[in-house]
């Protein structure tokens, strides 16, 4: 798939005003238009193929951590896991939780069939983007509005993230990974710079 790429001065240019938002456009915020030509992966695309039955083993420890970070970090993992929120690519459980800043989030993945955690770069720090979707982009987008920052399915090994990756206020966007032999791979993304000032839009 084609690397999607394009400055937020451009997509700016060709945002319509929405009376919701009022007049501006702010830097960051992502607009309908901004993928009406484009071509979305969707979680269908990538499907986890079925798992055996087995017993889910959660890990004990995350290396290198402190005391009170590995406490928060196995307190995650049991909650996600009780609550079956997490399950993501047929046997991985997709862990996040804030604490490093506002609208921040450290990120991990485990296997259960084995409690191995895998700590991708790509998610271990993500700066979330704060109402910069509209219904109509979370729904192409195949996303709940309400926790937009990382979107997957127990069923997929696709993984939507929107927000600034490796907490590089750089890389603010909406990236599409896919999850496969326990590593992400980019398949699109679509970047704002964080520099781009607020621009009025056209009536």
């Amino acid at each position: 798939m084609t690397l999607l790429a394009a400055s937020g001065a451009a997509l700016a240019q060709s945002c319509q005003r929405n009376e919701d938002y009022g007049d501006h456009l702010y830097p960051w915020e992502f607009c309908d238009d901004d993928f009406s030509r484009r071509h979305l992966a969707q979680f269908k695309d990538f499907p986890a193929e079925p798992t055996a039955h087995f017993t889910p083993v959660l890990p004990a420890r995350l290396a290198g951590a402190d005391v009170a970070v590995n406490a928060a970090w196995m307190e995650a993992i049991r909650r996600d896991h009780q609550s079956q929120q997490g399950l993501f690519a047929g046997h991985y459980l997709f862990v996040h939780r804030g604490g490093c800043g506002a609208g921040c989030h450290q990120s991990l993945i485990v296997d259960l069939r084995n409690g191995r955690i895998h700590e991708p770069k790509q998610i271990s720090l993500v700066q979330a983007n704060v109402n910069t979707l509209t219904p109509t982009l979370c729904k192409k987008l195949d996303i709940d509005c309400m926790q937009d920052t990382f979107s997957f399915r127990k069923n997929s090994k696709l993984l939507v993230v929107v927000g600034a990756v490796d907490g590089n206020e750089s890389k603010r966007g909406i990236y599409h990974f896919r999850w496969d032999d326990d590593k992400l791979a980019l398949i699109s993304t679509l970047e704002k710079s964080p520099y781009d000032k607020p621009t009025k839009r056209a009536r």
